[in-house]
C-alpha cells in the first residue's frame, strides 16, 4: 500500500473503507468502493492522476439500489478527492 501524503486522502480512504464494509450496501456499491480504493493505493502514479480515476469509479451516486446515507458518504469522498486534482 502506498502512503497518502494529505489527510484528506486518507480520509477518503477511510470513508471508503467504511463503506465497503458496510453490510446493508449492494455488491456493484461495494464493486465501486473497492475498485476506488485500489485506485488510491496503487503505486507509481501521481495524486492527481489517482484522485481523477477514483472520481470516475465512483460515479454511483444515481443508483436506485444506494441509501442516502451511503449516497452522503460517497459525495463526501468525492468532494475530498476534488481537493487533490
Amino acid at each position: 500500500m502506498t502512503a497518502l501524503s494529505t489527510p484528506e486522502l486518507t480520509e477518503a480512504l477511510s470513508l471508503l473503507k467504511e463503506v465497503t464494509n458496510d453490510s446493508v450496501i449492494s455488491k456493484n456499491i461495494r464493486t465501486a468502493t473497492d475498485s476506488c480504493i485500489q485506485i488510491l493505493e496503487e503505486e507509481g502514479s501521481e495524486i492527481s492522476m489517482k484522485c481523477d480515476k477514483a472520481i470516475q469509479a465512483l460515479n454511483i451516486t444515481e443508483d436506485p439500489n444506494i441509501n442516502m446515507y451511503t449516497k452522503t458518504r460517497i459525495w463526501q469522498v468525492i468532494s475530498l478527492l476534488e481537493t487533490q486534482i
